[in-house]
C-alpha cells in the first residue's frame, strides 16, 4: 500500500532532476575547442557538483520503494511498475529512436532492420543519452525481494549499520573490478553475453547497489538514521569537503592545452562510475537528504515549488533531451557569439522549464494512455 509521500524525497527528487539536466546541459558545450581553463575548470567544478543526481535517484528508488512496500505482492508490484516505467520507458525509446533517423540518421533500409535497432535499444537504453537509467532501475524492481529480503534480515538499526558496511566494500570492490580488470576482459571474452555484459556496465545494477541499499535502510530506520545523520553532519561535510576537492584535483592534473590554444579536461574522472567518486557521491547524497529535511520546514514556498518539480521530474527526465537538442539548436544562432556561462544557462533554464510544465501537461490529459507516457 503506498504511504503518504513524504516532503523531503521529493525535494531530493526535484534537486536531483534538475542537477542531470544540468549535467546533460553543459555535456553540450564543455568539449567546445575555445574552451579557455577558467571556463574548463569552472564547468569541472559544476559538473562535479552536479554528478550527485543519478545516485540519488537510485538512493529514492531504494527508500520509496522499502518505505512503500513493507508486505509485498510481487505479482502486483510487477504489473504496477511495468505500466508506470516500463511503458513509458518503451515509448520514449521508440520516439527517439524515430526522432534520430530525421535528426541525425542513418535512415534504416528496411522496416526488419528498423525493429532491429529499436529492440536493442530497449535492451540497452540505448536510443538516447540518458535513457540508460530505465534499463538501471528496472533491475532494481526485477530483483527487489532479494534486496527487501536481505535488508529487513539486518533490519535493526546496528545490524543494518553493519550491513552499509559491507555492501560499502562490495561496491569498492565492484567498482574497482570495474575499471582495473573488465575492460581488458573485454577483448579476450568469447562469449556475446560477457561482452554484453562489460559493453553496458555502466547500467548494470550490480555496479549501483550501495545508494538503493541505502535508501532502503534508511527507509526501514526512518526517525532513527535522521537523528544519526544530524548528528554527524559536520564530520559528514568534512568529509564531502576533502573528497570533492579530491575529486577537482584528479579532474584538472588531467588538462592540457590543445594546438589551438583550447583547454581540455578528461570530464570522465566524474562519472557516478568512477572509484575515486564513490566516497564523495555517497557523502553527497546523504547531505542532500539533510539539506531537504532541513529546507522543508524553513522555506515553505520554495519548497512547494520544488515539490512540485519533483512530482512532475520523471516524465521531466524522459523529455528534457528533446528540449536539448531543439533548444540547443536555436541557442547557436541567436547566442552564437555569447560568453559560455550565459549560453549554459539560458538553454538550461529553457530545458528544464519546458520539460516540468510538458510532463504537467501530458499528466493532466484525460486520456489515461498520453499520462502513462509520462511516467510515475
Amino acid at each position: 500500500m503506498t504511504k503518504k509521500k513524504l516532503g523531503e524525497i521529493e525535494i531530493l527528487r526535484a534537486v536531483s532532476f534538475l542537477a542531470i539536466v544540468l549535467q546533460h546541459v553543459l555535456a553540450v558545450y564543455i568539449y567546445s575547442p575555445h574552451m579557455g581553463f577558467p571556463s574548463a575548470a569552472a564547468a569541472c567544478v559544476v559538473l562535479t557538483l552536479s554528478r550527485f543526481g543519478v545516485p540519488a535517484f537510485v538512493f529514492i528508488t531504494g527508500f520509496v520503494l522499502f518505505y512503500n512496500y513493507r508486505d509485498l505482492d510481487y505479482g502486483a508490484f510487477i504489473k504496477k511498475r511495468f505500466v508506470q516505467a516500463v511503458v513509458p520507458y518503451l515509448f520514449w525509446s521508440a520516439f527517439y529512436s524515430v526522432d534520430n533517423i530525421f535528426t541525425s540518421g542513418p535512415v534504416p533500409q528496411n522496416a526488419s532492420a528498423f525493429v532491429k535497432t529499436l529492440l536493442n535499444h530497449f535492451l540497452h537504453g540505448s536510443a538516447m543519452y540518458h535513457l540508460w537509467f530505465m534499463v538501471l532501475i528496472v533491475q532494481f524492481y526485477i530483483a527487489f525481494p532479494l534486496f527487501k529480503g536481505l535488508v529487513e534480515k539486518f533490519g535493526e538499526p546496528k545490524k543494518s549499520m553493519g550491513l552499509l558496511a559491507v555492501v560499502f566494500l562490495y561496491q569498492f570492490a565492484a567498482l574497482y573490478l570495474y575499471h582495473r580488470y573488465l575492460p581488458d576482459l573485454y577483448s579476450t571474452a568469447g562469449n556475446a553475453i560477457v561482452k554484453d555484459f562489460i559493453a553496458f556496465r555502466d547500467r548494470n545494477f550490480l555496479f549501483w547497489s550501495f545508494y538503493f541499499v541505502l535508501g532502503g535502510v534508511l527507509a526501514l530506520n526512518l526517525e532513527k538514521l535522521k537523528e544519526l545523520i544530524k548528528k554527524y553532519v559536520y564530520m559528514l561535510t568534512g568529509g564531502w569537503v576533502l573528497s570533492f576537492a579530491y575529486v577537482i584535483c584528479v579532474s584538472l592534473k588531467t588538462g592540457s592545452y590543445d594546438e589551438k590554444g583550447g583547454y581540455a579536461i578528461n570530464y570522465m574522472t566524474t562519472s557516478p562510475v568512477d572509484i575515486r567518486m564513490f566516497v564523495y557521491l555517497v557523502l553527497s547524497v546523504l547531505l542532500l537528504y539533510y539539506f531537504s529535511l532541513w529546507f522543508l520546514p524553513r522555506f515553505e514556498r520554495t519548497s512547494h515549488y520544488l515539490i512540485t518539480v519533483g512530482k512532475y521530474s520523471f516524465g521531466g527526465y524522459l523529455v528534457h533531451a528533446f528540449f536539448i537538442n531543439r533548444m540547443d539548436g536555436l541557442l547557436m544562432g541567436s547566442l552564437s557569439g555569447t560568453a559560455l556561462l550565459l549560453r549554459v544557462s539560458v538553454l538550461y533554464i529553457l530545458v528544464a522549464s519546458a520539460s516540468v510544465l510538458t510532463a504537467a501537461l501530458l499528466k493532466k490529459v484525460k486520456i489515461p494512455f498520453i499520462k502513462t507516457l509520462m511516467g510515475s
